[in-house]
């Protein structure tokens, strides 16, 4: 039988021995490089993280363009990291750390995309809230600057409307005198004083209603009224101006004046005024009467 020698059998085994020992040194150093390696890309991965949180944070106008050109920088950032790593990966002895690597860095990539597309979508809303806010205050200015012009409108015409009553008041108070115990009612008049009241402005011709008022004892509305009865019921012929004050008329002259019209056809106002100026004959006569 074939016989080895003990010593080179002992050699043999103390060979393998170390060998063993020499292969588990081997791959105990490997995990550990490994799990360095990992240690080193996962605090990398958190600090650029950290880095971009940051420039997000500190970023001053809300444009999408500053969202678009910080993506394109971490891509950048992310490309010359992922050149580093896959440097030292060069290093790594086989393809587990690497595949892990690339897993979680696929993983952090998308997470950063989902993140920009949310601040692009948040912007974009807040830009529109921004819009339909400034559209919603002009709306309400407009119609603010309608109601106020509505409002204006309404004080004027309530304006006009009481400058002329006030008016209207003061035409009537011109009117008025102190009575003197004559305060006569046109219904109680006696024949008599109608008759010197026609006459009294017949002879004036023109005569104010302050005038007719004092001569007669009359309140100055109701010589308003009894004038506006006598040229009614034809008693008496004539016009009152706007200074308040009454012309009397008689049917000669009016009747001159409708056949001047019938004569020419067509007549102007300023003819009609000239003609009657120079027809009505304004000279009053004697008017001294006495209130009874």
């Amino acid at each position: 039988l074939f016989t080895m020698d003990p010593m080179f059998i002992c050699s043999v085994l103390i060979l393998l021995v170390f060998m063993v020992i020499g292969c588990i040194q081997i791959y105990k150093l490997f995990l550990k490089e490994n799990r360095h390696i990992r240690r080193v890309n996962l605090n990398e991965l958190a600090a650029q993280r950290n880095n971009n949180q940051q420039q997000q944070r500190q970023a001053a106008r809300p444009l999408i363009g500053g969202v678009r050109r910080r993506n394109v920088a971490m891509e950048g950032d992310a490309s010359g990291s992922d050149s580093g790593g896959e440097e030292s990966e060069i290093k790594l002895p086989g393809k587990v750390g690497k595949k892990r690597l690339a897993k979680l860095r696929a993983k952090e990539e998308r997470k950063q995309a989902r993140e920009a597309e949310e601040e692009e979508r948040a912007l974009k809303r807040q830009i529109e809230e921004e819009r339909a806010e400034k559209r919603r205050k002009r709306e309400e200015e407009e119609e603010e600057k309608e109601r106020q012009k509505e409002l204006e409108e309404k004080r004027r015409l309530e304006e006009e409307k009481r400058k002329e009553q006030e008016e209207y008041e003061k035409l009537k108070q011109g009117f008025t005198v102190e009575e003197q115990g004559c305060d006569v009612d046109i219904n109680e008049d006696t024949a008599n004083l109608l008759k010197e009241f026609v006459e009294y402005i017949q002879k004036a011709k023109v005569v104010s209603m302050e005038e007719l008022a004092g001569q007669f004892q009359m309140r100055s509305i109701d010589v308003i009224d009894r004038l506006k009865n006598l040229l009614a019921d034809g008693m008496l012929t004539g016009v009152i101006d706007d200074r308040g004050k009454f012309i009397f008329v008689t049917e000669d002259e009016m009747k001159a004046i409708v056949t001047f019209v019938k004569q020419r056809g067509r007549v102007s106002v300023d003819d009609l005024v000239d003609y009657s100026n120079k027809l009505i004959n304004m000279d009053p006569q004697d008017v001294t009467l006495q209130c009874s």
